[in-house]
């Protein structure tokens, strides 16, 4: 039980996201990956602004789609960052 599933999206807040799921006998596990230019792949050898984590899930599309969203909730916080915002990611 090794399936590895690959997911890439972006740009969000002026990243790119490259993220992927393994699957092991306790549950799938996800990586999500932040970058400033779009990535070939996940494992891409350009270095990564910051790697998110998600899991254990009974599912690889929930875990995959939860460090999606880290990675696209870090992705906000960075970019409030940069611009000077002093709001969170949601709005508080």
């Amino acid at each position: 039980m090794h399936d590895v599933v690959e997911h890439r999206v972006g740009p969000v807040h002026g990243f790119y996201i490259a993220g992927y799921c393994i699957a092991t006998e306790g549950g799938h596990y996800a990586y999500a990956k932040l970058y400033r230019e779009p990535p070939e792949h996940a494992w891409s050898g350009k270095p990564a602004v910051a790697k998110v984590s998600s899991g254990p899930w009974p599912l690889s599309a929930d875990a995959l789609s939860a460090a999606t969203w880290r990675a696209c909730t870090y992705a906000a916080l960075l970019d409030q960052q940069a611009s000077g915002a002093t709001r969170a990611p949601d709005g508080r």
